[in-house]
């Protein structure tokens, strides 16, 4: 899977720190058409105001999902390795999160650049009101590295500011984060700090090894006792097309349009609710909301029992790119296959085990590239072959695969989560922006 396919599959936690995204400042936010039920923000790598060369590189973000009931107010950061918020739970306590995209240690002349950007975040530590601060992401330093200059720099950060690393820690189950294919070599290199008051409270602190991983870096998972609440998510999200209206033959529209008049003819009308002229009147209120609901259910029924509905994908597995199934499809089951026959022979090092694991991650990996780089020729294929086939369904389905996107409605607005709270939130605002509107025409006027 790609990378943002594989992100979608660790969204089942409540905060998600990311390095290197690769993407610009104003194209960060893209994460969240791709990752269910999430609100991102972060820094990238890259200063647009200025000619870029070559890949792109960098960048760090923060993703926490929609559900969980807590302000987050983002922290502004001079560093491009760094981006910050505080995090403010209902019941008062307060978290600052750090996500860190530090330079290699094995640089010599990156030294002030990772000194720099711990500076910052002694700075914000200081200054922002927190019961507790979690700083984590990749440092690019292995703790063990007793010559190294970085990890000085930051036992002695760790040291002044009352932080502990979690590698330290009795929970800790963490073996390696980092493997390189080519050398087997193997580091510690991305950790989470946190503050001495609730070090703790870490439940779990540990390492996931997949096989579908498309990245050299592993996925570094703690788990933290504190209570949080979660606003209820059983709001279905807001879809396009619901229907496969494309596929419809002439006779079943016939048969939801004789559906739709049984059903339309059987609701009894609220006369006298449709007459009243008083926009503000509560009376008649629920029976135009009953009259809604009505009709737009008698819609919905005779669409389902005539039409029918689209297949629903499982979970929250994001559309595959074109090409996927054909191209990398079979590198990522034998690269899964051999990963865990690897792990079950006791991660050896060298072998032939050893020697296929590393051979069908590598296929696995080039071919997602492959799919990446050629996402436009693959459709293109696709739509051809539909075409020469003369296969109607194919097109409109590879058609959709590129327009169709999903938007998921807002949990929570200003403190609001119920659905009537949030609309009398809108019409009051409405009406304030509609008086000053007003007044200040009048006072035009006037003058």
């Amino acid at each position: 899977m790609d990378r943002m396919e594989y992100i979608n599959t660790l969204m089942c936690r409540d905060v998600l720190f990311i390095q290197e995204h690769w993407f610009l400042d104003a194209d960060i936010c893209k994460i969240s058409e791709h990752v269910d039920n999430v609100e991102v923000f972060g820094v990238s790598g890259m200063d647009d105001s200025r000619l870029i060369s070559g890949r792109p590189f960098g960048g760090c973000a923060i993703v926490y999902s929609k559900s969980l009931r807590c302000d987050v107010s983002i922290i502004k950061t001079e560093s491009r390795r760094l981006c910050a918020a505080k995090l403010s739970l209902p019941d008062g306590i307060n978290f600052l999160l750090c996500n860190v995209y530090m330079p290699c240690d094995q640089l010599t002349d990156q030294r002030d650049a990772f000194l720099s950007t711990l500076c910052e975040i002694d700075s914000i530590l200081s200054t922002t009101e927190v019961n507790g601060g979690i700083v984590g992401g990749d440092f690019n330093t292995e703790m063990s590295r007793l010559s190294s200059h970085h990890t000085r720099d930051l036992v002695d950060f760790c040291s002044s500011n009352g932080l502990d690393m979690c590698c330290d820690l009795d929970v800790c189950q963490v073996d390696y984060t980092y493997e390189n294919e080519a050398s087997w070599a193997r580091s510690v290199l991305d950790h989470f700090i946190v503050s001495e008051n609730i070090s703790a409270d870490v439940a779990l602190y540990e390492c996931l090894h997949e096989g579908d991983n498309p990245s050299d870096h592993c996925p570094v998972m703690m788990h933290v006792n504190v209570n949080v609440e979660h606003i209820p998510t059983d709001r279905s999200p807001i879809l396009k097309s619901g229907l496969p209206w494309q596929t419809v033959s002439p006779r079943v529209l016939g048969d939801y349009g004789a559906a739709l008049h049984v059903a339309l003819t059987s609701i009894v009308i609220p006369n006298a609710a449709l007459q009243c002229d008083d926009w503000s009147c509560e009376l008649h209120t629920h029976d135009i909301q009953a009259h809604y609901d009505n009709i737009v259910k008698a819609c919905l029924d005779a669409a389902e029992g005539t039409v029918g509905r689209k297949r629903k994908r499982r979970g929250n597995t994001p559309l595959r790119r074109p090409g996927w199934k054909d191209y990398v499809e079979p590198h990522r089951e034998r690269a899964i296959f051999w990963h865990a026959l690897w792990k079950s022979s006791g991660s050896p090092h060298d072998g032939h085990v050893a020697d296929i694991r590393q051979r069908t991650r590598a296929r696995y990996r080039y071919a997602v590239r492959y799919v990446k780089r050629h996402e436009e020729q693959c459709r293109a294929n696709k739509l051809a072959e539909a075409l020469a086939k003369d296969r109607g369904r194919d097109i409109w389905n590879e058609v959709q695969k590129t327009s169709g996107r999903k938007t998921n409605r807002v949990a929570m607005v200003d403190g609001m989560v119920d659905d009537r709270d949030i609309g009398e939130l809108f019409a009051r605002k409405t009406s304030e922006v509609r008086f000053k509107s007003g007044n200040k025409i009048y006072k035009q006027f006037q003058l």
